[in-house]
C-alpha cells in the first residue's frame, strides 16, 4: 500500500502512472494466488475422496474441470480489478468517484459468488460425469463428498470475500470510496468458515468411524458365513440348500464355486451359467484398472493373500469375499454389489451429512440473528461517526440498550459529541478575543517600530559620518605606510645599486689595467711576429743556398761520370792491363750514378721546405698585419674604457646624494604616519561607540517587528481557528 500512497500524492505524473502498474501488477498476481489456491482445494479433495491416479479418465476430465474452475473465476475477477484500476488514478474526479462507489461494493460480490457458482458447477459437473460417463454409481457416496466440497467451497469463498475487503481497506484511507466490511459480515467471514472445517472434519471422523463398525460388520458377517460353508467337500453336493445361500440372497449376492484356473463348478446367476468366471467379469462402465485387477485375481485365486478384494462383475463396482473349500482344490465365491451390500453405511453418511449440512445452517441463522443485534447498535451510531468525523455535530444519536459494552460505546460517544460542541463554542470565543487582541498589539508594535526606525536611521547617518573620516583617517594611514614603505625599498634599491656601482666602478679600473697588460702582451707578440718574419726570411735565404751547393755537386756527379765513362773506354783499349782499371772506372761510374740520385732526392726536398718556407712567410705577414689591426683596436678599447670608468664614478657620486634626499623623505613619512594612526584610532573608537548604541536601536528595531509578527501570526491563528470551526455544523 505504500506504492498506492505514493500514486495519490503524485497524482497525474509519470511516476504515479509507473507506480500505478506495479500496484495493478500485484493485484493480479494476489487474484491468481488466491483463486488457484481455492481450485486446487478442490481438486485435493476429488484426488483424496476418488482413485484418480489408478483412473486416468477421471483424471483427465477433473483435472479439465478444476482448470475452467481456476480460469472462470479468474477472468471475472481480472474484469472486475482492471475495470477499477483503469480509473483508479483519476477517483478525484466527481464522475469517477461515483462510479467507484458502485463498483467497489460490485466487485465484492462478483468475487464470492462467481467464485462460489465455479467451483459448486465444477463438482457438480464431476460427479455427473463419473455417475452417467466413468461408470461411479454410488449416489451415495457422491452425496457424501458433494457436502465435503460444498463446505469447503464455502469456506474458501468466504476467507476470499475477506482477503478482498483486506486489501481494498487502505485506499479509503486516501480517500477512495471503496466499501469496507460491516461488522456482521466481518463476524461471519471469521466464524463461518472455521464451523465448515470443523464440520468437514467431523463428518470425515464419522465417516471414517462408521465405516469401521458398519463395514467391517458386514464383511465378518459374510466371511463367518462363507467358512462355514466350506468346512468339508459335501457342502458343494448341498450348496444350494447351504443356510449361506440365505445369506446372499438378503443382500442380493451371487455364490460360485470354481477351481483354481477359474472353472466354475457352481453358481446362482443365472439358468444357463458360463463356464469360466471370467465370462461374468465384465467391464461396463467400469474404470479400466478395477477391471485388470478382477482379471488378474480370479484368473489365479490360489495366490489371493485376502478374502476380500473390490474389483467389477457383471459390469457393475462388486466386493468378492472368497475362501477354499477344505480337502478339494475348489473355491467358494461370494460376489455383492458395493452400493447394496453397505447401503446400510452409505445411507448413515448421507443423513448425518444432512444433519451436519442443517446443523450449519441453524448456526449459521442463529449467529446471524445474534448479529445482527450486536450490529444494528454499531450500524445506528456509524452515520453519526461518519458526520461527525467531516464536522457535522448535529446528528443525533440514539442510545441502544443492548446492555452490553455497545451501550457503553454509544454513550460514551454521545458524551464526547456534546463535550465537543461545548468546545466548538468556548473556541469561537475565544477565537473573536485573540482577533481583538492581536489588532491592538499590532497598533502598539506599528507605534514602537515606527519610533524606533526613526532613532536607528539617525544613529545608522551619525555612524555613516565617523564611518567616513575613520575610513579617511584610515586611507591617510595606509596611504603613508604604503609610502613609507615604497621609500624604505627605493632606499634599499639604492644601497644595493650603490654597492652594484662601486663594483662596477672596481671592475672596470680592473679592466683598465687588463687592457694595459693586454697592450703590453700585443706589443710583445708583434715583436715576436716581426722576428719570426726576418727568420723565414734567413730560412729563405738558407735554402736558395743549399739549391746553388746541390747544382755544384750534379755538375760534379755529371762530370764525374763523363770521366769514368772514358776510363771504361781507355781501360778496354788497354786490354789486359787495363782491367783493374776498368774496375775503378766502373765502381766511380755507381758512385756518380748514386750521387746524381740523391742530388735529385735533395733537390726534391729543399724545393718542397722552400715552398713551405714561402707558405710560412706569407702566414706571418699575414699575422703581422693582424697584430697591427688588435692593436689598435686595443688601443681605441683602452680610451673606451678609460671614459667608462670616469662616467661611472660620476654616476657613484651622484648616486650617494640621491641616497641622502631619500632618507630625509623616510623619516618625515615614518612621522606622518604615526600622527595617522593616533587619530585613526580614536576614530575607530568614537565609530564602535556609534556602531554599539545603532546596534541596540537595531536591536529594538526587530523586537518591535518581532512584536509586530507576533501579533500577526495571532492574528492567523485566530482566523485559522474561526475557520476551523467554520467546519463544524453545532
Amino acid at each position: 500500500m505504500k506504492l498506492l500512497k505514493n500514486l495519490f500524492l503524485i497524482e497525474e505524473s509519470e511516476m504515479a502512472r509507473d507506480i500505478f502498474k506495479i500496484s495493478k501488477r500485484n493485484f493480479i498476481l494476489y487474484g491468481i494466488y488466491d483463486i488457484f489456491r481455492a481450485a486446487a482445494i478442490v481438486y485435493a479433495v476429488f484426488f483424496i475422496a476418488y482413485p484418480m491416479i489408478s483412473d486416468k479418465r477421471l483424471l483427465q476430465w477433473v483435472s479439465i474441470l478444476c482448470f475452467l474452475g481456476f480460469l472462470i473465476p479468474y477472468l471475472m475477477y481480472l474484469y472486475d480489478t482492471l475495470k477499477i484500476a483503469t480509473i483508479m488514478h483519476r477517483w478525484k474526479e466527481s464522475e469517477i468517484y461515483d462510479r467507484l462507489k458502485i463498483l467497489f461494493p460490485k466487485a465484492a460480490k462478483h468475487i464470492l459468488y462467481t467464485r462460489f457458482m465455479a467451483l459448486l458447477c465444477v463438482a457438480l459437473i464431476s460427479f455427473a460425469i463419473m455417475y452417467f460417463l466413468l461408470g461411479y454409481t454410488n449416489i451415495y457416496y457422491h452425496f457424501y463428498i458433494f457436502f465435503v466440497c460444498f463446505f469447503m467451497i464455502l469456506q474458501i469463498t468466504h476467507v476470499s470475500y475477506t482477503i478482498w475487503y483486506k486489501r481494498t481497506y487502505p485506499l479509503g484511507r486516501l480517500g477512495i470510496p471503496n466499501e469496507v466490511q460491516n461488522l456482521r459480515s466481518k463476524i461471519i467471514t471469521l466464524v463461518l468458515p472455521v464451523v465448515l472445517l470443523a464440520s468437514v472434519g467431523l463428518s470425515i471422523m464419522i465417516y471414517i468411524v462408521n465405516g469401521k463398525i458398519i463395514r467391517e460388520e458386514i464383511d465378518k458377517r459374510i466371511l463367518l458365513n462363507l467358512k462355514l460353508t466350506c468346512v468339508s467337500e459335501n457342502q458343494i453336493k448341498n450348496f444350494k440348500n447351504n443356510p449361506a445361500m440365505q445369506f446372499v440372497k438378503e443382500y442380493v449376492g451371487t455364490a460360485i464355486i470354481m477351481d483354481n484356473g477359474g472353472e466354475i463348478v457352481f453358481t446362482d446367476f443365472s439358468q444357463n451359467p458360463p463356464a469360466r468366471i471370467q465370462d461374468l467379469i465384465l467391464l461396463g462402465n467400469q474404470p479400466e484398472f478395477l477391471y485388470s485387477k478382477t482379471l488378474d485375481i480370479v484368473g489365479d485365486i490360489g495366490k489371493l493373500t485376502s478374502n476380500r478384494f473390490e474389483g467389477v462383475f457383471n459390469g457393475k463396482h462388486s466386493v468378492f469375499f472368497s475362501n477354499r473349500i477344505a480337502g478339494t482344490d475348489k473355491y467358494a465365491l461370494f460376489v455383492f454389489d458395493d452400493v447394496v451390500l453397505y447401503k446400510t453405511f452409505y445411507l448413515s453418511i448421507v443423513i448425518e451429512t444432512l444433519i451436519l449440512f442443517f446443523i450449519n445452517f441453524v448456526i449459521w441463522f442463529v449467529v446471524n440473528r445474534r448479529l445482527l443485534r450486536i450490529s444494528n447498535p454499531v450500524d445506528g451510531v456509524m452515520p453519526a461517526l461518519t458526520s461527525a468525523s467531516k464536522g457535522d455535530l448535529t446528528q443525533a444519536i440514539e442510545l441502544v440498550k443492548s446492555r452490553d459494552v455497545i451501550e457503553d460505546f454509544t454513550r460514551f460517544f454521545k458524551t464526547f459529541i456534546d463535550n465537543v460542541r461545548d468546545l466548538m463554542k468556548n473556541a469561537g470565543n475565544l477565537s473573536e478575543k485573540l482577533l481583538s487582541l492581536s489588532e491592538s498589539i499590532a497598533g502598539i508594535g506599528n507605534y514602537i517600530k515606527k519610533a524606533s526606525s526613526s532613532h536607528a536611521e539617525l544613529l545608522v547617518n551619525s555612524t555613516d559620518i565617523v564611518t567616513g573620516i575613520s575610513r579617511s583617517f584610515s586611507g591617510i594611514s595606509k596611504d603613508s605606510e604604503m609610502h613609507n614603505k615604497n621609500i624604505s625599498n627605493l632606499e634599499e634599491m639604492i644601497d644595493k645599486l650603490n654597492t652594484s656601482m662601486n663594483k662596477v666602478s672596481e671592475n672596470a679600473n680592473n679592466v683598465a689595467g687588463s687592457m694595459k697588460m693586454v697592450v703590453g702582451s700585443a706589443q710583445n707578440g708583434a715583436s715576436l711576429v716581426e722576428n719570426t718574419f726576418e727568420g723565414m726570411q734567413n730560412i729563405e735565404k738558407f735554402y736558395s743556398g743549399i739549391l746553388n751547393v746541390i747544382e755544384l755537386i750534379s755538375d760534379i756527379s755529371e762530370k764525374v761520370n763523363l770521366l769514368s765513362l772514358n776510363a771504361s773506354i781507355e781501360a778496354a783499349r788497354a786490354g789486359e792491363y787495363g782491367r783493374g782499371f776498368a774496375v775503378v772506372a766502373d765502381e766511380i761510374s755507381k758512385l756518380a750514378d748514386n750521387t746524381s740520385a740523391s742530388v735529385n732526392e735533395i733537390t726534391k726536398l729543399i724545393h718542397e721546405g722552400n715552398t713551405e718556407v714561402k707558405r710560412d712567410k706569407e702566414m706571418v705577414v699575414d699575422m703581422k698585419n693582424s697584430f697591427g689591426l688588435i692593436m689598435k683596436n686595443i688601443e681605441e678599447a683602452g680610451t673606451t674604457v678609460e671614459g667608462f670608468v670616469d662616467m661611472i664614478q660620476t654616476r657613484v657620486r651622484d648616486i650617494h646624494n640621491i641616497k641622502k634626499d631619500i632618507t630625509a623623505v623616510s623619516v618625515f613619512y615614518r612621522e606622518l604616519n604615526q600622527s595617522t594612526g593616533i587619530q585613526n584610532r580614536n576614530a575607530l573608537i568614537v565609530s564602535e561607540t556609534i556602531g554599539q548604541v545603532n546596534n541596540d536601536a537595531q536591536d529594538f528595531v526587530k523586537r518591535s517587528e518581532t512584536l509586530s509578527n507576533y501579533s500577526d501570526e495571532l492574528k492567523r491563528m485566530a482566523a485559522s481557528l474561526t475557520e476551523t470551526l467554520k467546519m463544524f455544523t453545532i
